[in-house]
C-alpha cells in the first residue's frame, strides 16, 4: 500500500537570493546553528564553489554556485501557492544557488521534507524563497515557515504542483479563484518520480474553491497505481461517475480541434508522460474508441452530493498529518474567531459493524477546541453510524481526527495549504469586512 513512498528521488532545488552576485562560500558557516556540517569540494569550470552538507537525520547533500544560473521565473509566475505579495518580492530575486539531496529515507515524503529543511536553513536571513525543481513548486518564507512548523511528513501535493491556463492563455494560480475562465489544468512532478501527470480540460470553477481534494484523489489514485495512463474505465467517487485516462499524445491526435487547441502550447514537455481526463467509450468498443471528449465531471457543477474516494493508505498519511497539525487549527481558529468562516473537523467515527478499521469519516462544525479533543456538531447524515444524526454534538479525541478545514469566501486552509491564511492577513481591509459579519448561531 506504501510502495510508492519507498522511490529513492534525487531532490533538486534553488534557494533565491536577491542581487547578481551569488553568495560566498564562507557566507554558510553559520549552517553549524542547524547541526548541518560543511566541506568544501573541488569545483568543474562552470562552478563557483561547492560544498558537500551533513546532517545527522537529514542526510547528505550539495550545495553550489554555477556560473550564469538564474531564477526560474516561470515556475514563479505559475504556483498557486503564493500570494500575489509573496510573488512580487521572489521576482525580485536576481540570483540562486543549486541544491540537491539523493533519497536515502525510503520515503519520498520525508526526503522531500528533508530536503526543505535544508533549504530554510540555507536561506538563512538573507534569501528570500526556495524552489523544488522536482515538482516545480515555490516555497515563499512564509511557506516554509508554516510547513516547518509541525514534524508531520510532506502531503502529497508537496510532490507536484498545479497549473492552470485562462482563456486568453495566460498561466495562473488554480487555488486562489476570482472568477476567470480557466481551459486547462495540469499537474507537474509527478512523471519525475516514475509516475505520469494528468491533465483536466475545461475545469470546473469547483476544483478552485472547495474541491480541490478531487485533485488530490487523482493523484493518490496515479502513485498507488490504480491508475495507468490509459486506464479505459474507472471512477474515483459515489456516486460513480465513470472516466478514462488517455495519453496526451493520443487526446492531441484524435480529439476534436475545439478540445486539443485549449491545452495551449502543449508542447513535448506537456505531452510525455501525461495523460487526460475522458468521458469514457461508449458500448463493447468504446475503449478503443477515437471519439475523445473531456470528463464532463470535472467540468460541470461538482455540487456537494458527491464523495471522492481515498484508499486506507491515503486516508492514513491525511490523517496522521491532520493529527501532527492540529495545534496549527488550533491557533487558526483563534486568529479566524470572530469571522464567519466555518472551522470543520473531520473525524473517523466506527460503524455499525464495531470494527475500528471500518470507519465513516464525517464532518463536523467545531464548538470548541481543546488540546486533546474538540466539542463539535455534525454538520451530515452518516451512512454507516446508525446512533449518530446530522446536528448532534459531542466530544471527540483527536486520536479520531482525519482531517481539518477552515472555509473562506477565497477558499479552503487546512493541512495542506495555508496560503489562504496568508492572503487574509495581508488583506487586514477584507479581514476586518469579514469580522464585522454575523456569525451563524
Amino acid at each position: 500500500m506504501f510502495d510508492w513512498l519507498k522511490n529513492e528521488v534525487t531532490c533538486t532545488g534553488s534557494i533565491l537570493f536577491r542581487g547578481t552576485l551569488p553568495p560566498r562560500a564562507e557566507e554558510f558557516e553559520e549552517l553549524s546553528n542547524y547541526g548541518i556540517s560543511t566541506r568544501i569540494q573541488p569545483s568543474p569550470r562552470n562552478v563557483h564553489w561547492m560544498m558537500e552538507l551533513y546532517h545527522p537525520q537529514w542526510g547528505e547533500a550539495k550545495l553550489a554556485a554555477f556560473r550564469d544560473l538564474e531564477p526560474p521565473r516561470i515556475m514563479i509566475e505559475q504556483d498557486f501557492r503564493l500570494t500575489d505579495e509573496e510573488r512580487t518580492s521572489i521576482l525580485t530575486a536576481g540570483t540562486c544557488l543549486w541544491f540537491s539531496l539523493d533519497g536515502k529515507k525510503q520515503d519520498v515524503l520525508k526526503d522531500r521534507k528533508n530536503a526543505l529543511r535544508f533549504m530554510n536553513a540555507i536561506m538563512g536571513d538573507s534569501g528570500i524563497a526556495a524552489i523544488d525543481l522536482v515538482s516545480q513548486s515555490t516555497w515563499s518564507r512564509e511557506t516554509l515557515k508554516d510547513e516547518l512548523a509541525h514534524d508531520a511528513d510532506l502531503d502529497v501535493t508537496g510532490i507536484y504542483t498545479m497549473h492552470a491556463v485562462t482563456a486568453d492563455d495566460r498561466f495562473t494560480s488554480p487555488e486562489c479563484y476570482d472568477g476567470q475562465e480557466f481551459v486547462w489544468l495540469h499537474s507537474h512532478g509527478l512523471a519525475e518520480i516514475g509516475f505520469f501527470d494528468f491533465d483536466i480540460i475545461k475545469p470546473s470553477t469547483d476544483l478552485f474553491m472547495n474541491k480541490a481534494d478531487i485533485l488530490r484523489s487523482i493523484a493518490f489514485g496515479i502513485v498507488e497505481e490504480q491508475l495507468s495512463p490509459a486506464t479505459s474505465r474507472f471512477s474515483l467517487s459515489s456516486p460513480k461517475h465513470p472516466m478514462r485516462l488517455v495519453k496526451a499524445c493520443d487526446f492531441q491526435k484524435y480529439a476534436l480541434p475545439e478540445y486539443r487547441e485549449l491545452r495551449y502550447g502543449a508542447e513535448e514537455g506537456h505531452n510525455n508522460n501525461r495523460s487526460v481526463l475522458c468521458e469514457p467509450g461508449k458500448g463493447f468498443f468504446g475503449r478503443w474508441s477515437k471519439q475523445i471528449k473531456p470528463a464532463n465531471l470535472l467540468s460541470g457543477e461538482i455540487g456537494d452530493n458527491i464523495m471522492f474516494h481515498f484508499s486506507t493508505s491515503a486516508t492514513e498519511l491525511m490523517a496522521e498529518r491532520a493529527r501532527k497539525t492540529y495545534h496549527v487549527f488550533r491557533s487558526l481558529v483563534g486568529e479566524f474567531e470572530k469571522t464567519p468562516f466555518p472551522k470543520l473537523v473531520k473525524i473517523g467515527i466506527v460503524t455499525d459493524t464495531g470494527d475500528y478499521s471500518n470507519r465513516e469519516h464525517m464532518w463536523f462544525e467545531v464548538d470548541k477546541c481543546c488540546e486533546d479533543h474538540v466539542e463539535a456538531t455534525l454538520i451530515s447524515s452518516p451512512f454507516y453510524v446508525s446512533n449518530l444524526k446530522e446536528g448532534d454534538t459531542g466530544k471527540y479525541s483527536i486520536e479520531d481526527l482525519t482531517d481539518w478545514s477552515i472555509m473562506t469566501l477565497w477558499g479552503t486552509i487546512n493541512p495542506r495549504t495555508s496560503v489562504i491564511a496568508r492572503k487574509l492577513r495581508q488583506r487586514s481591509d477584507l479581514l476586518e469586512q469579514f469580522n464585522r459579519m454575523p456569525i451563524k448561531e
